[in-house]
């Protein structure tokens, strides 16, 4: 995969894809920011190593982005040290489950492999709170409120923390409320600053995803939010490793 800019692509499209994966990488920093300055900590579950939801979330990001090294990266951390202490009566099968998905997610060769080894580890952790009838807190500040491209990308970022949170607590409120943001009005064609046809295959993309959050709304059982869950994350990967890459070239 391609992961630089062509040298000769048209400046304004350069500057464009600069700023729209500047606001895009931003969005995590500043809801960091954000809960520090409000006094919100990290959630954490005692039986846990501490930094253990730190790792899910650096793992989402990494597959939202089609970042392979830093998906195996928070992944190998997670199959070490995922495993809660005292392990809950009756879990074991489930924190099994959660070890095979870590496992497989740090030898991922590709996106689709990464993104259906992530759904499968938050679901098993969804499943194994579930058993040991215990609710993690998921603390959330505000997403900065943005315009344009940007101000719709931490849009969905937004909504796929509230999609993680509704499968890892789990959560009906939560999943609901992500599923509902996606189902928001798509961009269109003209609404991305590159060229006509670069445009239509990206909005292809986004009409595509927010189709699938109707999906994901009408899920209503583990399994198919997991499946859910995993086509979406997809679809995010497959725009963000395109709009760096796809640029026209510039006209001769």
């Amino acid at each position: 995969m391609r992961t630089g800019l062509n040298p000769d692509l048209p400046r304004k499209a350069f500057r464009a894809g600069i700023l729209v994966s500047a606001f895009v990488t931003a969005v995590p920093v500043a809801w960091a920011l954000a809960m520090a300055a409000s006094g919100l900590a990290a959630p954490q579950s005692t039986p846990h190593t501490p930094g253990l939801v730190d790792q899910v979330r650096a793992l989402e990001k990494a597959t939202i982005h089609g970042d392979l090294d830093s998906a195996r990266q928070a992944a190998t951390w997670l199959a070490e040290h995922a495993t809660p202490a005292p392990l809950p009566a009756g879990t074991q099968p489930l924190v099994d489950r959660l070890a095979k998905a870590a496992s497989t997610l740090s030898q991922a060769t590709d996106v689709a492999g990464a993104v259906t080894a992530t759904a499968s580890l938050v679901a098993a952790c969804g499943s194994c709170h579930e058993a040991a009838n215990t609710s993690p807190a998921f603390p959330r500040a505000a997403p900065p409120a943005l315009g344009s491209i940007a101000g719709h990308m931490v849009r969905h970022q937004d909504a796929a923390d509230r999609l993680l949170e509704g499968l890892i607590v789990p959560s009906q409120a939560a999943w609901t409320a992500g599923a509902g943001q996606l189902r928001e009005a798509p961009l269109k064609a003209g609404d991305f600053p590159v060229s006509t046809r670069i445009g239509a295959l990206m909005s292809d993309i986004e009409s595509r995803m927010h189709a699938q959050a109707d999906e994901a709304a009408a899920a209503t059982d583990t399994a198919g939010r997991t499946r859910a869950y995993g086509a979406l994350l997809a679809r995010c990967a497959e725009c963000h490793t395109r709009h760096t890459t796809l640029w026209d070239p510039p006209v001769r």
